[in-house]
């Protein structure tokens, strides 16, 4: 295929990884070394080959690059492997150009894209236009959700130390009023985890995938996602009834603040709650002054945040898809921060 001086071509992973990882590099503000390329593009679960598409300039100079990698999801109770796109990189000479645009009409006519059940991406605002003008639709999003733990740091940056010494304390005693009112259901008990096992299939086989999609969230998944990650550290914090697991919130720490990436529980209702309780002591034993959880309502549908006052902002970051074949499950999507595998 191509335009204006310019070609674009398809490339598979494996004969173009050196010189994709130097152009993202050089065109991002986020430099990555070769230990998150192999994470990202080969040691994923689902082990088949990402596609790269190139726009190549009339003298042999990359443009641009967009990477399409497989990875099974469950669409409507089955499985299907959808395409993640991700890495879309433009020189800065060629943007505003329509170079993205162009590269996206090279992947929708490969048959490896048109073999798989669909397209899905969590894009930034930057990347949304030109993916709205190739077709592409928003089907869900990420609502951001946050739970002060502690005002006191808040209050002593506006008024100072001695007013947030006065009112810091009742107002935390509030916060804290709606947690203790949960009922703690007999034989439950909550631990940190130090990895993924089998427990986690179990967890992840209990989950409702009828009328839905959602990214595969067992074992392998969530190790290669969490606990493999080349950058982020993650921890895990798990629910139980007795030796059965019931639930788990996968989280990392971000100076005072806790950051939600993955949360399930299968059976909502009173586990959930007791979950979610468990989960703000725990941060609060951590001197957390908030707790944050970005999910789609799909994703919270078994959790009541509210309950527990969390407040929902209105930062949410669009999914966006291109569809294989329309049905219902196509706008409910099961997705959390953890989805963006990043």
């Amino acid at each position: 295929m191509s335009s204006n001086n310019i070609d674009f071509i398809a490339l598979p992973y494996e004969k173009c990884k050196n010189d994709l990882a130097a152009f993202r590099n050089k065109n991002r503000s986020d430099g990555r070394d070769s230990r998150y390329f192999e994470w990202r593009y080969l040691l994923r679960p689902s082990g088949k080959e990402p596609v790269i598409v190139w726009a190549i300039d009339k003298g042999g100079a990359p443009a641009g690059s967009l990477s399409l990698i497989p990875h099974e999801y469950f669409v409507n109770g089955q499985s299907r492997f959808l395409g993640v796109l991700g890495d879309i990189s433009v020189s800065e000479s060629m943007r505003g150009k329509g170079i993205a645009g162009r590269m996206l009409e090279c992947l929708h006519g490969l048959k490896q894209v048109s073999d798989l059940g669909g397209c899905m991406v969590l894009p930034n605002e930057e990347a949304s236009r030109p993916l709205l003008k190739a077709g592409w639709v928003k089907k869900s999003c990420l609502e951001r959700h946050v739970k002060p733990l502690d005002i006191s740091g808040r209050i002593r940056k506006k008024a100072g130390g001695f007013i947030a010494g006065i009112s810091a304390p009742p107002l935390n005693l509030i916060l804290r009023m709606k947690e203790a009112a949960i009922r703690v259901p007999a034989g439950y008990k909550t631990a940190c985890a130090t990895g993924f096992d089998e427990r986690f299939d179990e967890i992840w086989r209990r989950l409702p995938k009828e009328g839905v999609i959602a990214g595969k969230r067992d074992m392998a998944y969530l190790s290669w996602r969490f606990a493999d990650h080349p950058i982020e550290k993650f921890s895990v914090f798990l629910l139980s009834e007795g030796a059965k697991p019931s639930g788990y919130i996968v989280y990392k720490t971000d100076e005072d603040t806790i950051k939600v990436y993955d949360l399930l529980c299968p059976a909502s209702g009173v586990e959930a709650d007791y979950l979610v309780s468990s989960f703000l002591k725990f941060a609060r034993s951590l001197a957390a002054a908030s707790v944050t959880v970005r999910a789609s309502n799909i994703a919270l549908k078994g959790f009541d945040l509210k309950k527990f006052g969390f407040i929902k902002r209105p930062d949410a970051q669009d999914l966006m898809a291109r569809c294989g074949s329309e049905g219902p499950a196509w706008n409910s999507w099961h997705i959390t921060a953890g989805d963006k595998d990043v």
